[in-house]
């Protein structure tokens, strides 16, 4: 069980830096904040927010795809420490367990997410890229697919990444992941616009009065003022 949280936090927290990436590089000047009056910098506070949220929320939804305990049984009496050779033998395991049923997408799915943890990032892509093929109209696993392949590429959501999240999307308009990741594309290529329209769907897709709310009503509000300052700089420099 220990093990399985591991990989689920890990993966789950890379998944939500990279998706709020665009606002660690600070677009915005730094504003006083009102609990503390210290100053703080809006977009990287926002970012480490909503980062945590999304987090948090991930995992909740890898709970969901099946029990951890039947993937790593754990011994009465064995040691909670895990090493590498713990996670490998994991690994190991569920290679055979989809060897033995192509169609246990769970299987597929953490076997991909442990190896991403491990930084095995070929492996990782093969994996997803296989369960696709098997899964095509899966949109969390093509948007965990995306992920993915963005790290693999250095953070960087152009191609092959921003082509998977268009297709989630496509399938499940509601996807969080896929709209996280779907509103960072939009804002890194400065489409304001859509990266509020992708925010504003995924705040209205979680409880009102959760921070993960309050965290995407931030962003949306630094991708508004980007819009609002974009729109009234003269046309040459609106164009850039």
């Amino acid at each position: 069980m220990i093990i399985y949280w591991i990989i689920a936090v890990a993966l789950a927290l890379s998944a939500a830096l990279l998706a709020t990436w665009p606002l660690w590089r600070g677009r915005a000047q730094p504003a006083p904040s009102l609990a503390t009056g210290n100053v703080v910098v809006g977009p990287r506070r926002t970012a480490l927010a909503v980062a945590l949220a999304i987090a948090v929320m991930a995992v909740l939804l890898y709970v969901a795809l099946g029990n951890p305990a039947a993937i790593v049984p754990q011994p009465s009496g064995a040691p909670h420490g895990i090493g590498q050779q713990q996670v490998n033998a994991m690994i190991v395991k569920l290679v055979a367990r989809v060897d033995k049923n192509p169609q246990d997408l769970t299987g597929w799915t953490m076997l991909a997410r442990a190896q991403t943890v491990l930084g095995k990032y070929d492996d990782a892509r093969a994996t997803y890229a296989q369960a696709v093929r098997l899964f095509p109209e899966n949109a969390q696993l093509l948007a965990d697919y995306a992920d993915v392949l963005a790290m693999a590429q250095g953070g960087r959501l152009v191609g092959a990444p921003e082509q998977l999240v268009a297709r989630a999307l496509a399938i499940d308009p509601d996807n969080l992941k896929a709209l996280a990741l779907a509103g960072t594309i939009a804002f890194d290529n400065k489409d304001f616009a859509r990266a509020v329209a992708h925010w504003v769907r995924l705040r209205d897709a979680i409880p009102v009065d959760s921070e993960f709310t309050q965290s995407i009503e931030a962003n949306i509000m630094e991708a508004n003022k980007l819009l609002q300052a974009k729109a009234s700089a003269p046309a040459g420099l609106a164009a850039q």
